[in-house]
């Protein structure tokens, strides 16, 4: 009822009408177009990850009921510098730009040499840099430099501003660790002459208001 009302309003008026034909003759176009297959393969044989995704580590310091890492088999480890580095210079030579230390199951920040591994990747010209932590392990790092590094983002996955609620999602005891290294993190980025941005990606069951 409501689309027949909007087309029958849509024709009632000139500009309407021709509104109307015109998107109506580029969908049948769309619809009943030859599609060269060998065009389409062709533009896309030489298309390249954006971004690029690195798991530096699957080793975690939580436990997160909606992370697949408690069903995690593989052996834990760090990624080596070689195979980073492979990484870094293969990408960047495909005109790579962007990328983004965001885990599959892991936590950047259990590697050691995070933000010499985020440094390093704006040395080969990486232009936009991101990554996702569960910021627990914030205060462990040099913080400073990381934010002077020209970081694109910072995403922190938290649960609610609530211990209770934090443990039972996070299924760990680091709330008041996290809360001193976020809180670290946020008055050294108030002090930057661009601070970078930080957002807060919240996983709980509260109501936002309540959360707020």
């Amino acid at each position: 009822m409501i689309r027949t009302a909007l087309k029958n309003a849509l024709r009632s008026h000139p500009i309407g009408r021709w509104t109307y034909t015109k998107i109506r003759g580029g969908y049948r176009d769309l619809r009943y177009a030859r599609v060269n297959g060998r065009a389409v393969l062709n533009r896309y044989a030489h298309d390249i990850p954006r971004p690029i995704k690195i798991e530096l580590t699957n080793i975690c310091n939580a436990d997160c009921i909606f992370c697949g890492y408690q069903y995690e088999t593989r052996a834990k480890g760090t990624m080596s510098s070689e195979l980073f580095e492979r990484v870094l210079q293969e990408y960047r030579a495909m005109g790579g730009n962007s990328i983004s230390f965001t885990p599959v199951v892991g936590e950047p920040l259990v590697d050691p040499a995070f933000v010499d591994r985020v440094a390093r990747a704006r040395e080969v010209g990486f232009g936009q840099v991101t990554t996702y932590t569960n910021g627990v392990l914030l205060e462990n790092h040099d913080l400073p430099r990381l934010l002077s590094l020209g970081v694109e983002a910072l995403h922190i996955s938290m649960a609610s501003f609530d211990e209770t609620e934090y443990e039972r999602i996070f299924r760990n005891k680091h709330y008041d660790k996290l809360m001193r290294g976020l809180r670290a993190l946020l008055e050294l980025n108030g002090q930057q002459t661009r601070p970078v941005p930080i957002r807060l990606e919240l996983r709980s069951a509260l109501p936002f208001d309540q959360i707020l």
